[in-house]
């Protein structure tokens, strides 16, 4: 069907198309299938199932419905990196993000953009300096690899900072309240 004759229903609805699996189906000569039998299969219609896609068009109507795919999708568009969180555990997050929903069908340039969009400023600063001045410039493929290029080299570098624990005893403060103690014991 095409892109203009689909409803929103049509959009949120689960197929096949959009599964884009790192798994390719190889060819099966075989005319008979044995499926091992669970609660969900046996609540189908008796001769619903007689295709492949039949099963796993079912499956995912059952497992994705509208509102699980719309909360999905808004959580991948509206992506914001965590305090604390490297390149490289923001990018592993957010591709986990898109494999819980295997029919987002959303194309690289927004999943690229949104993820760029909720970086912090220091990432932004990586992947601007990485791409020599512009991230946005890049194609959306392009700036896809590179991203996963700089993630990965984050991964390969990356380590908790060696910092020394707090001492026992001793409490850390900010150059204010640091400043503001001193002022106090030489007025007092």
């Amino acid at each position: 069907m095409a892109v203009e004759n689909l409803t929103l229903s049509d959009f949120a609805r689960p197929s096949l198309e959009a599964l884009g699996s790192s798994i390719t189906r190889p060819p099966v000569d075989a005319n008979n299938f044995e499926i091992k039998s669970h609660e969900w299969i046996n609540s189908l219609p008796t001769g619903s199932i007689t295709t492949w896609d039949d099963l796993a068009q079912q499956f995912l109507s059952k497992y994705f419905p509208p509102a699980k795919t719309a909360k999905l999708r808004n959580d991948i568009t509206t992506f914001t990196q965590d305090d604390g969180e490297s390149l490289y555990e923001a990018w592993e997050c957010f591709k986990d993000m898109l494999r819980k929903i295997p029919h987002h069908v959303l194309e690289v340039w927004l999943q690229v953009s949104s993820f760029y969009n909720g970086l912090h400023n220091q990432a932004h600063q990586t992947l601007d300096t990485t791409a020599s001045g512009i991230f946005g410039n890049k194609r959306p493929q392009e700036a896809y690899n590179l991203i996963e290029e700089i993630a990965m080299n984050n991964y390969q570098w990356y380590g908790p900072r060696n910092t020394r624990g707090a001492r026992q005893g001793v409490h850390s403060v900010d150059t204010v309240t640091s400043l503001s103690a001193q002022v106090d014991a030489l007025t007092t």
